[in-house]
């Protein structure tokens, strides 16, 4: 099966005819009617009827043409992704930390961000170790304390935080 084969299902579900798939994807009929019957070999199902003069969907078409968008979106994601890491750059960030540094230090960077900066996530890591965050799926974990091996660590600042007692405390 190959994802052409899957666009041009879809358009010639969303066109209504052979003819008018055709032209929008800029084939000939008798060409993207072989590409059609070829991923229905390929499926082993038939997912038009041909029986009427019009062509229309099957049951079993009806049923598959969500699956078939969705693979052709995650396809399409696939090559955003990819071409964000091919130039190194993430596509997606998740930074996961208690929730006060979520608030308080996190929040506040992700407000900084540009537009074409990665789509970022957060993951609340309230009782966890930096460690158990990145083993929860964060790309980046925020925590007080430093993380041991295989992960690496690196200070992001050094926090003005004073203690206060009454003068006459003692």
């Amino acid at each position: 099966m190959e994802l052409r084969h899957l666009r041009y299902f879809v358009a010639t579900a969303e066109a209504g005819t052979v003819s008018g798939a055709a032209a929008r994807l800029h084939l000939t009929q008798p060409g993207l009617s072989r590409q059609l019957r070829q991923l229905e070999r390929d499926l082993g199902v038939s997912l038009f009827d041909r029986s009427t003069s019009r062509l229309e969907l099957s049951t079993t078409g009806r049923a598959l043409l969500p699956q078939a968008r969705d693979l052709l979106l995650r396809a399409d994601a696939l090559k955003v992704a990819a071409s964000f890491h091919a130039v190194g750059r993430l596509e997606r960030l998740t930074i996961g930390a208690p929730t006060v540094t979520l608030t308080d230090v996190v929040a506040p960077f992700i407000a900084t961000l540009a537009p074409d900066d990665p789509t970022t996530d957060v993951l609340g890591a309230d009782g966890l170790s930096p460690a158990d965050t990145l083993r929860q799926g964060a790309d980046l974990a925020v925590g007080t304390i430093p993380a041991s091996a295989p992960f690496h660590e690196m200070p992001l600042a050094v926090l003005p935080v004073w203690a206060y007692v009454p003068a006459d405390h003692p």
